[in-house]
């Protein structure tokens, strides 16, 4: 991913599928358990949040694909 992503759909429609996929279980499963959880960009990635803090740290932290 050579340009920092605008949006989170942009983030995600870069990723490879099979990486998408797990990545989109992973944000659905932690909307439908925290509802009230905040999904904003930062540094280009996408990150979910609850309360102003992340609560998923994004892929590249984690030795993830992108």
């Amino acid at each position: 991913m050579g340009e920092k992503a605008k949006s989170v759909e942009e983030y995600l429609n870069a990723l490879e599928p099979a990486y998408r996929a797990e990545l989109e279980r992973i944000r659905a499963l932690v909307t439908q358990l925290m509802p009230e959880t905040e999904e904003t960009m930062g540094y280009g990635m996408p990150t979910l949040k609850y309360k102003n803090r992340a609560l998923v740290p994004p892929p590249e932290f984690e030795g993830g694909q992108p």
